[in-house]
């Protein structure tokens, strides 16, 4: 009897296989795991990926009342007392206030530390050229010019009252500004007495 019904429906139970066969391997591909998209992210420079700019050294040659004197290599931004401290530190015979440890130094530069009490001796150092310098400058605007100067500037000469003060004023203005120091004599009342004690605080220029 088996044999007779699978004889006779035979078809029809092919035929259900078949879609039971289509059907599971739908739902196979149906429910497998589905792989997650790729993302492509450009990739960006940082600040961290920046290479740091290298630090400039710079070549000192340090000379004078040191504990180690010679060349020593220091930073772009060094100062004198980065140089000094180099060298081992000041001796106890350094005068350190004839010296701006606060100054900078240069590449190439030597540094001189003088002892103290020593005669000065020629040195490098910004500080000391910067000194002269300022010196030099500081000599000159002392000097009262004849040609600008005010009355009440000539007056703080030796010898050069309110009158005679008026006076220069007076004659450079009738005429013309002194070419020379000597000039000076060329007003009522100044002689050769009064400009010997003023010609050294006196200028033209």
């Amino acid at each position: 009897m088996i044999a007779k019904f699978l004889t006779q429906y035979r078809s029809h139970i092919y035929l259900t296989l078949a879609l039971a066969s289509v059907f599971g391997a739908y739902l196979f591909f149906e429910r497998r795991p589905q792989p997650e998209a790729i993302q492509l992210v450009e990739a960006t420079e940082t600040a961290s990926a920046v290479a740091p700019t290298p630090t400039v050294a710079i070549r000192v040659h340090v000379v004078g009342a040191v504990a180690t004197p010679g060349v020593y290599v220091l930073g772009a931004d060094a100062r004198i007392i980065d140089a000094v401290q180099a060298a081992g530190g000041l001796t106890g015979e350094a005068d350190p206030e004839a010296i701006n440890l606060a100054d900078r130094v240069g590449d190439g530069q030597q540094v001189r530390v003088p002892l103290r009490g020593a005669a000065p001796r020629p040195s490098l150092t910004p500080m000391l050229q910067g000194a002269a310098a300022s010196a030099s400058t500081a000599g000159a605007a002392a000097l009262i010019n004849l040609n600008t100067a005010t009355a009440a500037e000539l007056e703080q000469l030796p010898g050069i009252g309110p009158a005679l003060a008026a006076r220069i004023v007076q004659d450079r203005e009738q005429n013309g500004p002194f070419a020379t120091t000597e000039e000076i004599m060329r007003v009522s009342g100044i002689g050769e007495a009064i400009y010997a004690r003023i010609r050294e605080q006196v200028a033209v220029q």
